[in-house]
């Protein structure tokens, strides 16, 4: 198995759990920038360990402020994106946001590998990424407008965090054409993620004078760095292959949220889910 499939794969487990972790945050009414900040500056500095150890004395600090840029860019959009994924999830249950979320940003993530990294798909994976991508819109009734909260307002914000985090994989893309260190940009994002996170909880959030959740809240972000900087690392690593193919791979992740969600907070799972999820594993039988 070549790395690059490798990691694409890895990755698809600590995206899914990830993601369900935006489950928890909706459900426990946690301020989503609160939770980033000592989320990622715990991270700062355990990856900042991790890289004196194995660059410091390797690489030569080229191109530091394209690697800086680059960092923010992809910081501001994948910080957006998830602003907004849990904002769909407070109007929407986990197995509608998900399968939905993994429809449109495919579709942009698509375009870019083809029409800006000049990348190419074969028939077998442009099938795959096609049914991928229509399964999902199954689930959008009457009858679910009906059940959720706010069906319309929902799919908004889905539609919005799918255009920002697009684009933050348009820069974990670039960096390899600017052939730039892997474990610099991964610690520079992360420096970045604390200063967005501080600088949304201290101008944003604190207007709101809304009264957030705390509970276990401290020990709730040690499972919420590990799995997000695992999931973007990775990756970072598989998007060295096609990104379009590596992206959707990283797809799978969604039925982890969704079956934890069904499990834990006893969300409605139809017949009709349970058969567009089906859909979805036949598609990804497809590509093997």
């Amino acid at each position: 198995m070549e790395n690059y499939i490798f990691f694409a794969i890895i990755s698809v487990f600590f995206a899914g759990f990830y993601n369900f972790a935006m489950k928890i945050i909706s459900q426990r009414g946690y301020n989503t920038s609160f939770v980033s900040i000592i989320s990622y500056s715990s991270a700062v500095f355990l990856w900042l360990v991790f890289y004196l150890y194995n660059n410091f004395w390797n690489y030569v600090f080229s191109d530091l402020w394209i690697m800086i840029l680059l960092a923010i860019l992809n910081t501001i959009f994948y910080f957006l994106s998830t602003i907004y994924r849990v904002k769909s999830l407070d109007n929407m249950d986990t197995t509608l946001v998900f399968p939905l979320y993994k429809t449109f940003s495919p579709i942009l993530i698509t375009i870019i590998s083809l029409f800006i990294f000049g990348e190419s798909l074969n028939f077998k994976e442009t099938l795959w990424i096609i049914v991928w991508i229509i399964v999902p819109l199954l689930l959008i009734t009457k009858t679910e407008n009906n059940i959720q909260k706010n069906l319309k307002l929902g799919i908004i914000f889905v539609i919005a965090t799918s255009i920002f985090w697009a684009i933050s994989n348009w820069f974990n893309k670039a960096i390899y054409n600017f052939e730039i260190n892997v474990d610099l940009f991964v610690l520079l994002s992360l420096i970045a993620w604390t200063f967005i996170s501080i600088f949304s909880y201290k101008v944003f959030d604190k207007k709101e004078k809304k009264l957030y959740s705390k509970k276990w809240i401290y020990k709730f972000w040690v499972l919420l760095w590990f799995f997000h900087f695992m999931s973007f690392y990775t990756f970072t690593l598989a998007v060295k292959w096609n990104l379009a193919i590596a992206y959707t791979i990283n797809s799978f992740s969604i039925l982890i949220p969704i079956i934890l969600s069904v499990i834990f907070y006893k969300e409605n799972m139809t017949y009709k889910k349970a058969f567009v999820i089906f859909l979805s594993i036949i598609s990804m039988l497809l590509f093997i």
